[in-house]
């Protein structure tokens, strides 16, 4: 209880540099609530509640108390989550970086769908803003990715360069026009049903698929936009079929293409991994047995400044104190192999972060900050 008492002080003491004109009971509230989740690290709502150092010895009235605090309405996870994401996308581009997001969905017990953005950080992910819907169908461009978009646009920094990766249920006309008209670079995946039309020939994504396995490595790197569907939206498109793979990517993008702009798109993996954070590896959040949407985004949101927290504190760890492995990819950042082994070997900023984090908990030592102020 001592170690969860002290680390929701220093939860409310970032909560309150990055909200302050939020509520001082929500605010406690909500680091409690964090500091929970983050010493059980679990996504079961009982679990976490039986941790909250409160006045009381029965589990279930810190239940009903966790429980009124995901049914709080004031609560609203965009606006407690806003400042943190615009510290990260700051972050990101603070050297001239071009800032990595990625939209992806996820399902939690066949009960909700989650559509969420992040931020590549590392070789994981930062989760910045998402939406919750009954159900596990397909969230289409509009409202829910478009609103989710929007948000993510106001919080970027002026004159960020942008990438966003999405995969094939996200290849979409809509989303393609979106990214043109904000001028956002994008490696989106293509549906192998689509038809293109290549200004001489009509044809389909698919085909152009069969033709790719007969190039050179495997590919197919158009030079010329093409026009996609019947609403004849021009994009580039790249073909990459390596040997081994039953379906190839089919890759919608704003440049001429090449094999190593169509290979962008792996990063997508990185989403796949923060949903791992989520769930199996990390907080299990599908133990959690909620049934109203808003609640589970609530749950997110205590789950997701925890994730952030441990990944920024890592961050600053490996940065200040290098493993081995780490100071030589340093000095030879041009020796692959080396990064690789180095990437393999390190710890990821989340489980790194989380470990110190517990540490200096238990130790009762200063603590890094969730929340600094951007100058």
């Amino acid at each position: 209880m001592c170690t969860i008492k002290y680390l929701a002080e220093e939860v409310e003491a970032s909560l309150k540099a990055a909200l302050p004109n939020q509520r001082k009971t929500q605010r406690e509230k909500l680091s409690l609530a964090i500091a929970a989740a983050f010493e059980t690290r679990t996504g079961n709502t009982m679990e976490i509640a039986s941790a909250l150092p409160l006045d009381t010895k029965r589990t279930d009235m810190r239940y009903q108390w966790f429980s009124r605090l995901l049914a709080n309405e004031h609560i609203d996870p965009d606006e407690v989550m806003t400042p943190f994401a615009k510290q990260s996308l700051i972050e990101a581009c603070q050297q001239g970086e071009t800032i990595i997001l990625s939209i992806d969905q996820s399902s939690v017990e066949d009960r909700h769908s989650i559509l969420m953005v992040s931020l590549r950080y590392g070789e994981r992910a930062l989760p910045l803003l998402w939406c919750v819907s009954p159900g596990i169908g397909n969230m289409g461009f509009d409202p829910y990715q478009k609103n989710l978009l929007d948000n993510i646009h106001a919080c970027l920094p002026k004159n960020a360069r942008v990438l966003l990766l999405g995969d094939r249920f996200y290849g979409t006309v809509n989303l393609i026009r979106y990214c043109q008209k904000h001028k956002w670079h994008y490696r989106l995946r293509l549906k192998s049903t689509l038809s293109v039309y290549t200004g001489s020939v009509s044809t389909t994504t698919g085909e152009l698929a069969k033709k790719a396995r007969k190039k050179r490595k495997h590919g197919l790197y158009l030079k010329d936009e093409v026009f996609l569907t019947e609403q004849l939206v021009e994009t580039y498109i790249g073909i990459l079929h390596e040997p081994g793979h039953e379906e190839a990517w089919i890759i919608a993008m704003d440049v001429p293409a090449t094999y190593y702009r169509v290979r962008d798109y792996g990063r997508q993996r990185s989403i796949e991994n923060l949903f791992s954070d989520f769930k199996t590896r990390g907080f299990d959040l599908e133990k959690s047995q909620l049934i109203y949407p808003d609640r589970l985004s609530r749950l997110i949101l205590i789950l997701s400044l925890a994730i952030h927290w441990a990944a920024r504190t890592g961050r600053q760890d490996a940065l200040k104190n290098p493993l081995p492995i780490e100071k030589k990819a340093q000095q030879n950042p041009d020796n692959d192999s080396i990064v690789r082994r180095a990437v393999r070997q390190a710890l990821s900023w989340f489980k790194r972060g989380l470990r110190l984090l517990r540490y200096k908990a238990q130790c009762l030592l200063p603590l890094p900050m969730l929340y600094e102020r951007a100058t």
